[in-house]
């Protein structure tokens, strides 16, 4: 009988886990952020047919990021990333106070809000074209924006107010590993890609703007063949990048991952990932 008992506290307790997993952590009340108004967050919002037009098709899940829920239209030509925010209160700090030692969150919640939306807002206004991004909405209210008809992972339909959420409208990339693996095969186009990831990194930094995750194969893909930065939740401005050596070193910390990887992929590319570093540098010292 104890067995049993115990099998059956162990399984409500593998419930909610296992659901998670088939939802993806989908729920609806982690993207309802209340949130200040901030009016640098605004943008020009002419010519406003066509982004209507791609939201009132219907979405599905495709995937979460640590920031946001994204889901793909039904043309498969982009996607729509609703942030979403999860405050874990801690019960027993909550209920004992300073009475039990807790670990220091990183950062409170209102200020990892702030640096997130502004970081959207920093991408959408100096590098559109390197993100791929078509449309920003950091603020809630009334837009007449059309209410988007989504499916969660488990298939179930949503109609959300979009004027209700925050949101960012981005181009679909293939994902960055996916399309270096396939192109090992046309070295031709495995040149581009690379290329494309050195001319990247040199337009983004080029205009003061730092990404503090370097990880390649969540923050990069490539749209029609050129490598965009699809990730730019930690984007912050830095006006020391006018400096070559600063410069040298953000665009550094994205190419040495790089490297190890290809050294491990595709070993005969090494030397080529080594030589256009090395024509990066050279570039920025003349500049």
């Amino acid at each position: 009988m104890r067995i049993l008992i115990l099998f059956f506290v162990f399984s409500l307790l593998l419930i909610p886990s296992g659901y998670k997993r088939l939802t993806g952590g989908f729920r609806i009340e982690k993207m309802r952020i209340d949130f200040p108004f901030n009016a640098e967050w605004e943008i020009n919002r002419n010519g406003m047919d066509g982004i209507k037009r791609i939201l009132s098709q219907p979405f599905r899940y495709l995937d979460r990021g640590s920031q946001c829920y994204v889901f793909v239209s039904e043309d498969d030509q982009f996607v729509v990333k609703l942030f979403r925010f999860d405050p874990q209160i801690n019960l027993l700090k909550q209920a004992f106070g300073n009475f039990i030692p807790m670990k220091k969150d990183k950062d409170d919640l209102e200020v990892k809000i702030k640096r997130m939306l502004t970081a959207s807002k920093l991408a959408y206004d100096r590098v559109p074209f390197e993100t791929g991004l078509v449309y920003i909405h950091l603020n809630t209210g009334t837009r007449g924006l059309p209410i988007l008809y989504c499916k969660d992972p488990l298939g179930r339909k949503y109609a959300l107010p979009l004027d209700d959420y925050r949101f960012v409208v981005q181009k679909k990339a293939k994902a960055l590993r996916e399309t270096l693996l396939q192109n090992l095969k046309n070295p031709e186009e495995m040149k581009k890609s690379l290329d494309s990831i050195f001319f990247l990194l040199m337009a983004r930094t080029a205009k003061a703007l730092s990404n503090s995750d370097s990880n390649l194969s969540r923050n990069l893909g490539f749209l029609d063949g050129r490598a965009i930065e699809i990730d730019f939740g930690n984007y912050c401005d830095r006006e020391d990048l006018v400096q070559p050596r600063e410069r040298i070193k953000e665009i550094d910390r994205f190419c040495r991952p790089l490297r190890v990887w290809v050294a491990e992929q595709a070993p005969e590319w090494t030397a080529y990932v080594d030589e256009k570093m090395e024509d990066v540098r050279k570039e920025i010292l003349v500049e």
